[in-house]
């Protein structure tokens, strides 16, 4: 059976280039702050940060950095060689568009003699000529082989529909740049003779010199700093990893060799130990409380044995309200905190999804009891904070941030087919406050944690998670039979993975954790399209609310067609509703698999939906969302 590839770089090489870096200072580093054109909601800020703090990109002027402006071949030079450490290469008349005295003179000598980038067959350079994507992606290519940089990553180009159009010369190139992920496709294509803005240069150059993965023995005890997770050098990382799903129903993944292939070969870098506190042998309820705290001493010394960061993670759920086991959850965590204070590789998750109305006050409070005995015992771990609706409303607690404390993060959770642009919009504009965010739980189906998967929406995610530096844990380490889990119900093992043995969410993590290429999802859509159905939705009315309802997602299951509605109400009355209840006819008797935000009831071909209690006031005018559903049912149960 076919194992996975696993494509090393060299740590020498790695070591030499940061120690070069370090060796030209000639150049200042600049603070992104100081650039009136960079901004942190930008999806370029973060790697802009990365290259001005180690003064390989200036601006183009004091106050501005041009991100839109396109990168010159004298620039490109200049970069390459405060990258190499700035040797004392002396300037050489090689070049007659080349003069002494320009910031690239010495630069372009450099260039030259190192065989990274040559002149124009007519004996010139063009230093102030636009560079495309294919050559600078091999002009990196020629740097890494120069100063030995390994260089067998190779990426399948005819994956993008633009690949056949890649240039011979740069083939060998942008296959390497595409396998490292330097190159993650431009709106779905390689693009490879688009013009290279400075945003995208930088966003290249950083990739290209991406530290070694975060890890304990390399980053050490991690840190807050200005709203970043950050090593012990002040360096912001990020994590990328996987969630356990309850410890008390699949505690056989927790074993060395699961953690020891995940760190190898999917590139995991933190492990997340799920503890339900209540459920079917939850901690607070009927569970074992010392077989569920030596699982989490198993996994906690197993992942310090592998190099990897740990979360152990108080997941309330069913329990609502972190309040209502509080004073079991302090005692926990005492005991937790007083056995790791002292190491540098665990983070604490105090309260996995507040829910049903459970407000951020509430959480605060109950946060500032549990940080407070955690500081007891461990000054400065990192702990992780779930905020309201099922962790989503970050907003809420950027406007409101637990203060006392430093190293204090706040989680939130999404699930691609189920949350797209309104809770990525509500994530970017609490990171603009600069709230520290973590999403301690993610997956690519419906919030139910099965359904359809959407890997289009997915990446968008995971884009705008590595645009801003966001650690991540996906949902869930299990062979359960539901669509987050990453292997196949049918499948036994407890390590020793293989490729038939995942899931297509497992297949999905496996590829963007290991830089493989992603899916665009286009083919679900063209799928969607030829059956004729669309999310345009339908509207009906139910007394005085009119429903907007969207198909999002489709597919089969055991025969039955299933499908995942969302809802927007609108309140069409005069006057302010403090409830609502609301009936959706089908055209057959349809199966509930499950639904949020909203009490559901089913009768025959009609499903009933009543408000919560948090959700049920609208204003005149007004509309609730956030409301949605799972059906299945026979063929044409559409309403």
């Amino acid at each position: 059976m076919k194992r996975f590839r696993v494509l090393k770089k060299s740590g020498i090489f790695i070591c030499t280039l940061f120690l070069t870096l370090a060796a030209g200072a000639a150049v200042q580093a600049k603070d992104v702050g100081d650039y009136t054109d960079v901004h942190p909601g930008d999806w370029f800020y973060r790697t802009v940060a990365d290259v001005s703090e180690k003064g390989l990109m200036t601006g183009t002027n004091e106050t501005t950095f041009g991100p839109a402006r396109n990168l010159e071949r004298g620039q490109l030079a200049t970069i390459l060689y405060r990258m190499a450490g700035g040797s004392d290469t002396e300037y050489t008349y090689i070049f007659p568009d080349v003069a002494d005295g320009m910031f690239y003179s010495v630069p372009v000598t450099w260039a030259y003699q190192a065989d990274v980038i040559t002149g124009y067959n007519d004996g010139t350079f063009g230093p102030g000529d636009k560079i495309t994507r294919e050559q600078l992606a091999t002009m990196l290519y020629r740097y890494a082989e120069k100063f030995g940089m390994d260089t067998s990553a190779s990426g399948n180009i005819y994956e993008y529909p633009d690949g056949n159009s890649v240039t011979d010369f740069a083939r060998d190139a942008v296959s390497w740049a595409v396998g490292s992920g330097i190159i993650k496709g431009d709106k779905g294509n390689i693009n490879p003779q688009g013009d290279v803005s400075r945003a995208v240069c930088a966003t290249m150059i950083a990739r290209f010199i991406a530290p070694p993965s975060a890890a304990p023995s390399v980053t050490g005890a991690l840190h807050v700093d200005g709203g970043r997770l950050c090593g012990s050098d002040g360096t912001g990382v990020q994590l990328k990893g996987i969630s356990t799903h309850g410890l008390a129903w699949f505690p056989e993944y927790v074993n060395e060799d699961c953690f020891r292939q995940l760190h190898e070969e999917w590139k995991v870098n933190v492990i997340r130990l799920a503890m339900y506190t209540a459920e079917s042998g939850g901690y607070c309820t009927d569970g074992d409380k010392e077989a569920l705290k030596n699982l989490i001493r198993k996994g906690v010394a197993y992942a310090k044995n592998q190099d990897m960061y740990v979360i152990i993670d108080w997941h309330i759920l069913s329990d609502c309200n972190p309040n209502m086991h509080r004073n079991e959850a302090k005692e926990f965590f005492a005991e937790m905190s007083a056995e790791y204070a002292d190491e540098k590789h665990v983070l604490y998750e105090i309260c996995n999804e507040p829910n049903s109305g459970t407000g951020w006050g509430e959480i605060k409070s109950y946060a500032e009891e549990v940080i407070s005995v955690i500081r007891a015992h461990d000054e400065d771990g990192v702990i992780l904070v779930g905020t309201p609706n099922w962790s989503q409303f970050v907003d809420e607690a950027a406007t409101d941030p637990i203060t006392g404390y430093d190293n204090i993060m706040y989680t939130l959770h999404y699930y691609a087919a189920t949350h797209t642009d309104d809770l990525r919009n509500r994530m970017a504009a609490a990171l603009d406050k600069g709230l520290p965010v973590f999403v301690s739980e993610y997956g690519i189906c419906d919030a139910s944690g099965n359904g359809a998967i959407n890997e289009e929406q997915a990446n968008q995610w995971m884009e705008l998670l590595d645009n801003r530096g966001i650690s991540s844990v996906a949902w869930n380490l299990s062979n359960k039979a539901e669509t987050s889990a990453i292997l196949k119900s049918s499948c036994h093992k407890t390590s020793g993975f293989e490729e038939s043995d995942l899931s297509d969410s497992g297949k999905w993590l496996y590829n963007m954790l290991t830089g493989e290429r992603r899916q665009t999802g286009s083919d679900e859509k063209e799928k969607e399209e030829d059956s004729g159905e669309s999310e345009d939705g339908n509207t009906l009315t139910s007394g005085d609310i009119r429903i907007q309802a969207s198909i999002k997602n489709s597919w089969e299951e055991g025969g039955k067609k299933v499908y995942q509605y969302e809802l927007v109400l609108k309140n069409m009355a005069d006057r302010a509703c403090t409830s609502w209840e609301i009936a959706i006819p089908f055209h057959s008797d349809i199966t509930l698999s499950s639904g949020w935000n909203g009490n559901y009831r089913v009768d025959g071909k009609v499903l009933h939906i009543t408000s919560k209690e948090y959700n049920g006031k609208i204003p005149a005018g007004g509309t609730a969302s956030d409301i949605g559903f799972i059906v299945k049912g026979g063929d044409g149960i559409q309403f």
